[in-house]
């Protein structure tokens, strides 16, 4: 059981010191917010919070930074009361005294595994939807890049002979189509 509560905690980031319940290595490691437990909030957000919260780390980086170790701390916590459930589960599984007593335990113990999976399991269902956008964005970037390709190489030709612009710089861009800014690659207007 002990293998499977550290390879549990390991999974979820917290490491071998929370599943071995090891309060003094806890408690000598710095406060700051697990990024497993950030990104984990992070990616549960929809896109609207993301943005609010990304839109915040421009405008005002202390109070993102407060933020994001909320966040931080809220899903740290909210961890470990499973983990310590868990381990009181597996505890009165120990203790049981007969085998009707300890299925009960084992099927409770069993629900709480399965949820943390699943939770694990809609995290990275999520992670590779926002990475296929990313990938389909970075498509379009790439289509439109080589359809203008001469006109880039020329554009940085000229500003290179001009003195515009000196290689090994990147030159300058060449201006936005009216109503085309922000708009994905490859979108229609």
């Amino acid at each position: 059981m002990r293998f499977f509560l550290a390879v549990v905690c390991v999974l979820c980031g917290l490491g071998l010191a929370a599943a071995e319940g090891d309060a003094a290595m806890r408690q000598d490691a710095p406060r700051r917010p697990r990024s497993s437990f950030f990104w984990r909030a992070f990616s549960a957000m929809n896109e609207t919070e993301r943005a609010e919260l990304m839109k915040l780390q421009r405008q005002n980086p202390e109070e993102y930074q407060k933020r994001i170790a909320e966040i931080a701390e809220r899903q740290r916590v909210a961890f470990q009361k499973e983990v310590d459930a868990q381990k009181k589960l597996i505890a009165d599984y120990r203790a049981a005294g007969d085998d009707a007593e300890k299925a009960k335990i084992k099927a409770e113990l069993e629900k709480h595994v399965r949820r943390e999976f699943t939770k694990i399991l809609q995290d990275n269902r999520r992670m590779l939807t926002d990475m296929e956008k990313r990938v389909e964005h970075l498509r379009g970037e790439i289509k439109m890049r080589e359809e203008k390709a001469d006109e880039a190489v020329a554009a940085a030709l000229n500003a290179f002979l001009s003195g515009e612009a000196v290689p090994g710089t990147p030159p300058p861009r060449p201006p936005e189509e009216p109503g085309r800014r922000g708009q994905q690659p490859g979108a229609k207007k």
